[in-house]
């Protein structure tokens, strides 16, 4: 299967067979987003070097724990620096994976700055409102927390990978509509942008790696019943009508990934109603590519991401280290 997965695509070189990671389909239900969350804590990641990683539980809007990692260079000391909520993906199911600690170090690291990641209570034991609010409710535990952790206020962006590139766009319009605090910068990566399956890049990828149109079909037939009315206009970015106040955005796709066009789609909304778009069509790759942070088109990439971030900020050029 992953020879001739290789065969059909035009994969970047680094992809060979034994990197190309096939979802089982038959796990594509909350029982087995169970046993795929057991799977992946077993994994091991190697840490980042000069990051350190602490972690605080703050309180959701029904009362809840909510934990969060925080991620700083070690010699940051009382210096203030912009902030980046991370908010992690895995089809609004999984769980914050260990993998999610190196990339999110290598935010600290590559862009230099503060980096908050948000542990969301998924679908498993949650709604979809649930997933967003916890992730307002790190947003605004981050503007409330500022001063006294050495963070810009003014200078908060959000990021997002697949599910979590869909939560961190609907956070800009949620926070917006609140008059909660404002998010300087949006990196919504290979984003879900809506509930439609309509789209060319789902006719024409049902079975590549990292993510497909077979496995999203199945998952969406448990995802579209947690949302209520309400939480369905936050969830069709690409259905959004009022942009103002809305920030401008980094917004990656890659090539080989069955949301391909539902990013493109949003990308283009937003340049239609007055935004600042970076949309990077990434060749050669698919859906989660980035979660071996090893790869050299990862680290590629990773540069990319965080040059756009530090540009939105106005920080000096990124520092030259290497992606671990």
């Amino acid at each position: 299967m992953r020879k001739t997965i290789c065969n059909k695509y035009n994969f970047n070189s680094e992809f060979d067979n034994k990197k190309i990671k096939m979802t089982p389909s038959f796990l594509m239900n909350p029982r087995g987003m169970v046993v795929m969350n057991k799977i992946m804590d077993m994994m091991k990641v190697p840490l980042v070097d000069s990051i350190s990683r602490t972690s605080r539980f703050i309180k959701g809007k029904d009362g809840k724990n909510i934990k969060l990692y925080i991620y700083e260079n070690e010699s940051d000391g009382d210096i203030t620096k912009p902030v980046l909520l991370y908010i992690h993906g895995g089809a609004f199911y999984l769980d914050y994976i260990s993998s999610y600690h190196t990339i999110a170090s290598n935010y600290a690291k590559l862009a230099d700055c503060k980096v908050v990641s948000v542990c969301y209570r998924t679908l498993l034991t949650s709604t979809y409102q649930t997933c967003l609010d916890d992730c307002y409710q790190a947003l605004r535990w981050i503007y409330d927390n500022a001063e006294r952790f050495h963070w810009d206020k003014n200078k908060i962006a959000v990021a997002g990978d697949s599910a979590g590139g869909n939560l961190s766009g609907a956070l800009v319009h949620l926070s917006r509509d609140l008059n909660g605090p404002n998010i300087a910068y949006q990196m919504l990566l290979y984003p879900c942008t809506t509930t439609k399956e309509d789209q060319q890049s789902m006719l024409d990828f049902t079975d590549t790696p990292g993510w497909n149109s077979a496995l999203h079909h199945k998952i969406f037939s448990y995802i579209r019943p947690s949302l209520n009315d309400n939480m369905r206009k936050y969830f069709n970015l690409t259905d959004m009508s009022n942009f103002e106040g809305i920030c401008d955005a980094y917004i990656e796709v890659e090539e080989f990934d069955c949301l391909r066009d539902q990013g493109k789609e949003y990308a283009s909304l937003l340049r239609e109603n007055g935004c600042t778009v970076s949309l990077n069509d990434v060749k050669g790759t698919f859906h989660a590519f980035d979660q071996d942070q090893s790869l050299n088109i990862t680290k590629s990439i990773m540069k990319t991401r965080c040059d756009r971030l530090r540009a939105s900020w106005g920080t000096e050029e990124r520092n030259k280290e290497e992606v671990l």
